[in-house]
């Protein structure tokens, strides 16, 4: 469904569009044809392509890490620099992958960060942060809390990548919910 642009073989011109229109993540990027001026002088033709637009919407897939943002204004505002930097608007479906380390209030979930992507036609979020606890004086909380982090300590501790995010996953629902958070979104 991509493009690879025009291409010349001796004194052949030919080139796929691709498809005119997206359908899902993996068409990404502007849709639309080539519009092929070709002109012959002194019995020598040349081609000049020129592409032009068609689809109605974009589909694009990024990543913002949000380290060091302590409020959903800071959020909202890196959110905003990403989309004015890569010229995301009003026809772009985004999947937008956040990472980072975050203070354990900072509900990531991802309704809640999606509603922060303003201008855009669509965004999902796919929640890939951590949080930033202090596990040391979690560990030695005489509370649910504490016990909590002494339960998952080996797999925050793990060597696997993926055991370590599931702990620090399972971790931050935990604390959010026993903060009275709403955690159904996650």
């Amino acid at each position: 469904h991509n493009t690879p642009g025009i291409k010349k073989i001796e004194n052949t011109y030919f080139g796929y569009a691709g498809s005119l229109e997206p359908r899902a993540f993996n068409d990404r990027g502007e849709r639309g044809a080539y519009k092929i001026e070709i002109s012959k002088t002194a019995g020598i033709a040349t081609c000049r392509p020129a592409f032009f637009r068609l689809a109605k919407r974009i589909y694009a897939v990024d990543t913002l890490d949000i380290s060091g943002k302590t409020t959903y204004d800071a959020i909202a505002s890196a959110m905003s620099a990403l989309f004015k930097e890569k010229n995301y608007g009003a026809d772009t479906l985004l999947r937008l992958e956040i990472t980072g380390s975050v203070p354990p209030e900072i509900d990531t979930a991802p309704k809640k960060l999606a509603a922060l992507a303003v201008g855009l036609f669509y965004c999902e979020i796919i929640d890939h942060t951590s949080p930033e606890f202090n596990i040391d004086a979690l560990k030695d909380d005489p509370t649910i809390k504490g016990e909590l982090v002494r339960t998952l300590l080996p797999c925050l501790e793990s060597t696997d990548e993926e055991e370590r995010r599931r702990a620090y996953c399972a971790l931050k629902y935990a604390l959010l919910a026993l903060s009275g958070n709403d955690i159904a979104d996650f």
